[in-house]
């Protein structure tokens, strides 16, 4: 039981080098900041692992939506109402090209 007490003081004395706390220690922060970022690397790393090999398998993440395998398709009478509204918009365009406006400008 006294080899562990000691362990334990000796391990804390090790990290603590300013027992005052006077100074920060760089070298911990640095520490830290790599465990981190190795940590959140590893878990991206595994996740896009997961994800490349459900998608290698055909058999990606879907959303329950997707599962009975019907497509939605447009109705022609939707695709016909955005046609036309397109096809004035851009006979309008044209003409405001062409035409001159009425406006008479007050700078002139």
């Amino acid at each position: 039981m006294q080899f562990i007490k000691n362990l334990i003081t000796k391990i804390k004395i090790s990290l603590d080098r300013d027992p005052g706390k006077i100074v920060i220690h760089p070298g911990r922060v640095w520490m830290f900041m790599f465990v981190v970022f190795f940590a959140i690397n590893l878990v991206i790393a595994s996740f896009s692992f997961y994800f490349f090999k459900s998608v290698s398998n055909d058999s990606p993440a879907t959303s329950a939506d997707e599962t009975n395998g019907s497509l939605n398709t447009i109705s022609r009478e939707k695709l016909n109402q955005a046609l036309d509204y397109l096809h004035k918009k851009d006979t309008n365009f044209e003409y405001i090209k062409n035409h001159k406006p009425t406006i008479i400008d007050p700078s002139r």
